[in-house]
């Protein structure tokens, strides 16, 4: 999803019910606002924290002062138009890691990544087209010099070449006898003589190698071993001052070509990812553990100038005009503007999200590490940090009712909000176990679960808790309780107990003996619980029996639910996420975009869900139903002040859609539907309209493919625009 065409919008009127929402970073948050008025769904697990996205970052590029990209983990190509103020996700269905990208132009550029993986753009990112590269071993650099001639290297010491752009790719030939070196970096200072450096080494595994082709890179010669593994090589303009910088701190230069290399004190052991040279004289280097590396002097002597308020490893550093752009490890990005320090965007430094749990479509809470609470009152397209004043104790469970949160925690934390998680008490539970699962049917009527089987229950909202036999004495993960007082908690080898009335609780059989995390009712009958190794167990029968579903997957499932008994989401290890839509006798696996682990999912409807988990992930999908609150088609009397741009509705489509507009004065109409590049698609009407309420129809071309499209207003000149989503 991308939303370039809003640097096109400075100084027109958005539509009202937009609120204003446009943030500077973070513009992927833009699509939810634009689309929360009158959609019901979106197909794709989208990013809502952090923003724009949570992936490892491995390289950024810019074909000039505004447009850029950014390339990652799972698929991630993030793009900008503003010269790095705002990113946006573009999404083509990729699920490998994209290690390197090569920009000639805002239209043009090159991705490699995982497997083999080329995609190629001539339209600015709108469409990414796979080519076919010839090999399946993974590719972590590209450079191209024109449109025509390229290079590509990888894993297994393959280079592949290209002199059409890409249409086709030929593997290059290099020397046998040096290992199976991998190869990182890769930089042509004419078209015929060319530097390649990568890991491994004449002696092995260990250090490094630097490579040489004077052909065009149809075939190369090893030029020399290095003492540690080369991340990247580049050039200055001219061609006879180079570097090559790599792990342990590898810092070498050359002023010769390349015919000698000389050590450069670097004053580091860290990783060094990524140079880039400002201008003839400024240089910058990039590295692990938020590593910076700063020269005025041509790179004769380096200042350690590290990023500040991270500790995550920058992989790519790059310029668009004056301004410098970085991206590295768990998303993050920082940007400095000439002659001013670096602003970090997104940190990297997000804390695990344990639980996110909502009361409402619009008001949910996430806990996690260290502390860590969020809220937000939007659907969570913003969530705000709160800081609760009384405990860095990390939480892993919370429940509402209303706009009362409990969340618990480690030794026995338990803290208390009655206003959405605004601000917070601590309520006593006279105990250092660590809760684990919270659960409540009422204001009132709560239970608590953790640590050595332990049991807590309050009837007054928390003023008091009592301990309570559970029946185990060893860890329970997870309690779902019911109004009048029926429940289940599940733990360790497969544990399942079960209460009629709150009370008193009872064994339940179960067919695994396997760890069980998390239970969920969808009512009295209908229930899951999940669990290690791929466990997912459900019941229709409030748990007389219970049997495992087919997930498919050995991986770790940690949480599951559903608000009817047909359909449930699951999440667990490294991105899983499941759906069931035969009441979990069988699961099929969704797209979650991230690959971090995932600890819980609060689903809303059949249609809208949020999963939470490492590095302060928390991912939506589908957008929850909001009334539209812009144009219904009403009587000529209740015209509106000014004009009015309604949602667009089926959205998403396919093959077309309705949009309604108003106009409330006699006034000169333009309704046009643009790329998010800012290229217009087409013209729905242009010319005068008397007030009155409008429809029209875009009906997609079939050369149009899945994404997003802007539709804009123009209504004697004051402009309105929104978003619309097709999916083929």
């Amino acid at each position: 999803m991308v939303v370039s065409i809003l640097s096109q919008c400075v100084g027109e009127r958005f539509v009202p019910t937009l609120r204003g929402y446009l943030v500077r970073l973070g513009a992927a948050a833009v699509l939810p606002a634009l689309l929360s008025a009158g959609s019901v769904f979106a197909a794709e697990w989208q990013w809502q924290h952090p923003l724009p996205q949570g992936n490892t970052l491995w390289n950024v590029a810019c074909a000039d002062e505004y447009h850029g990209f950014a390339v990652g983990d799972d698929g991630t190509i993030l793009a900008t138009n503003d010269g790095g103020l705002t990113w946006v996700l573009q999404y083509e269905g990729v699920t490998d890691n994209l290690r390197d990208i090569a920009v000639l132009d805002p239209q043009t550029a090159w991705i490699v990544g995982d497997n083999g993986m080329i995609l190629h753009t001539t339209n600015g990112g709108f469409q990414w087209l796979e080519q076919t590269s010839g090999t399946a071993n993974g590719l972590n650099t590209v450079h191209f010099r024109d449109r025509m001639n390229g290079w590509a290297g990888g894993d297994s010491k393959t280079i592949v070449r290209t002199t059409d752009g890409g249409t086709t790719w030929m593997q290059a030939v290099l020397p046998t006898g040096q290992g199976n070196s991998g190869i990182n970096g890769i930089d042509f200072t004419s078209a015929t003589d060319g530097w390649a450096t990568g890991s491994g080494s004449m002696m092995g595994s260990t250090g490094g190698s630097l490579y040489r082709s004077s052909d065009g890179g149809s075939t190369w010669t090893y030029a020399q071993s290095l003492s540690a593994s080369g991340l990247d090589i580049a050039f200055v303009a001219g061609g006879l001052s180079g570097f090559i910088v790599g792990s342990g701190g590898l810092l070498l230069a050359t002023s010769n070509g390349g015919s000698s290399w000389t050590p450069v004190a670097s004053g580091t052991t860290r990783g060094l990812n990524d140079i880039r040279f400002a201008n003839s004289t400024e240089f910058w280097i990039a590295g692990d553990n938020a590593t910076l590396l700063h020269s005025t002097s041509a790179g004769a002597v380096w200042v350690s100038e590290p990023f500040q308020g991270t500790d995550a490893s920058v992989n790519g550093i790059a310029q668009a005009g004056t301004t410098l752009l970085a991206v590295g490890e768990f998303g993050f990005m920082a940007r400095r503007e000439s002659g001013f320090t670096w602003n970090i965007l997104q940190s990297g430094n997000s804390p695990a999200v344990n639980w996110v749990t909502f009361s409402d479509p619009m008001n949910g809470i996430a806990v996690g590490q260290w502390g860590f609470i969020m809220r937000t009152d939007d659907g969570g397209a913003t969530w705000d940090r709160v800081i609760n004043g009384l405990t860095g104790d990390s939480f892993y469970g919370a429940a509402t009712v209303g706009t009362r949160v409990w969340v618990v925690g480690d030794l026995g934390v338990l803290l208390h909000s009655s206003d959405m998680g605004k601000t917070w008490v601590q309520q006593s539970t006279y105990t250092t176990l660590t809760l684990l699962s919270v659960s409540f049917t009422d204001e009132l009527h709560g239970w608590a679960v953790g640590d050595n089987g332990i049991l807590l229950r309050t009837t007054d909202g928390g003023a008091n808790w009592t301990p309570e036999t559970s029946g185990v004495t060893t860890p329970l993960y997870g309690i779902d309780m019911k109004s009048g007082g029926q429940g289940w908690m599940v733990g360790e080898f497969g544990a399942i107990r079960h209460t009629p009335d709150g009370s008193s609780w009872a064994p339940q059989t179960s067919p695994v003996s396997t760890v069980l995390w998390s239970t969920s009712f969808v009512n009295e009958l209908h229930g899951y619980a999940a669990g290690g190794s791929g466990v997912l167990l459900r019941t229709t029968d409030g748990g007389g029996t219970w049997t495992p579903g087919f997930t498919g997957t050995p991986r770790n499932v940690y949480a599951a639910g559903g608000v009817t008994p047909s359909q449930a989401r699951a999440v667990g290890d490294t991105g899983l996420v499941l759906y069931s839509a035969d009441g979990g006798a069988t699961w099929s696996p969704e797209f979650a975009k991230t690959t971090y682990d995932l600890f819980t999912v609060h689903v809303l409807s059949d249609t809208v869900a949020w999963a939470s988990g490492d590095n302060g992930t928390i991912l939506r999908k589908g957008t929850p139903h909001v009334e539209p609150t812009g144009l219904a088609l009403s009587p000529m009397s209740a015209m509106p002040d000014g004009p009015i741009l309604d949602q667009n509705y089926p959205n998403p489509f396919n093959p077309s859609t309705t949009i309604r507009y108003a106009v409330a004065v006699p006034a000169q109409v333009s309704l046009r539907v643009f790329t998010v590049l800012g290229q217009e698609v087409t013209t729905l009407y242009e010319g005068w309209r008397d007030a009155g309420v409008y429809e029209a129809t875009f009906a997609a071309q079939h050369t149009l493919g899945s994404g997003v499209f802007f539709y804009r207003l123009n209504v004697n000149g004051a402009s309105l625009v929104r978003a619309a989503v097709l999916m083929r």
